[in-house]
């Protein structure tokens, strides 16, 4: 089983996130976190196994936490499924470390595709690997 975070402002989004992502593979273990913060606090208890971040968000925003996720040493992979279509905002994403970015609503399709393709036949991480804890610091 695959632990998978997605990270989205909007619960209506998040909901629909997860019922895509558990349609696209029965072995994904889909969580949900509607703030940085609380992506943060959730990661710091345990490691996922690939990351779908929202670019904007109040508070510290998708990049922001992309980075944060790099700096903790995680290479697990990062998707951005966004509604931000400005290629600053890919450009951001990427240079962050994202792996993927796609574009809300029209990829969303794409979205259960690009996480087997990023997932590919890595295997799960260890839940019982503790996490490295960081604390935020300004980018």
């Amino acid at each position: 089983m695959w632990r998978i975070l997605c990270v989205e402002d909007s619960s209506d989004s998040l909901e629909l996130l997860s019922f895509v992502l558990k349609n696209a593979n029965e072995n994904l273990i889909v969580e949900g976190a509607q703030s940085a913060a609380e992506a943060i606090r959730l990661i710091s208890a345990q490691p996922f196994d690939l990351y779908v971040l929202d670019r904007r968000m109040p508070g510290m925003d998708g990049a922001e936490l992309c980075q944060w996720i790099r700096r903790s040493g995680s290479g697990s992979p990062v998707i951005f499924y966004t509604g931000a279509v400005r290629d600053v905002d890919r450009a951001q994403a990427f240079e962050a470390g994202a792996n993927e970015y796609l574009i809300k609503p029209n990829d969303l399709f794409r979205l259960g595709g690009a996480v087997k393709r990023l997932l590919g036949s890595a295997p799960p991480l260890d839940v019982k690997r503790p996490a490295t804890v960081l604390t935020h610091r300004p980018v």
